[in-house]
């Protein structure tokens, strides 16, 4: 998605698509594009480096815990001695 907003062709549209509204209303959207692209500017890179950050701490963990389940079914690990004979 990113891609394809850096291409020429998406970047002429958006610059010129305030043309498509009425007269009356052309200045409003270009104002409210400009403000947008400022936004995206100061706290897009930071708002998708946080998450993939996330997203990969939440794939590494979902993984983690699956080898370890899968380690403790097929025997290679196994429970402590003091919490298998405690009563629950």
């Amino acid at each position: 998605m990113l891609w394809l907003l850096r291409r020429p062709p998406i970047k002429r549209f958006r610059a010129r698509s305030h043309l498509l509204l009425p007269k009356w209303a052309r200045l409003k959207a270009r104002q409210n594009i400009v403000r947008q692209d400022q936004l995206a500017r100061r706290y897009g890179l930071k708002v998708l480096t946080v998450s993939f950050f996330i997203l990969t701490t939440s794939v590494l963990l979902s993984f983690t815990a699956l080898v370890a389940l899968q380690l403790l079914d097929n025997g290679w690990l196994t429970y402590p001695q003091d919490l298998a004979n405690s009563p629950r």
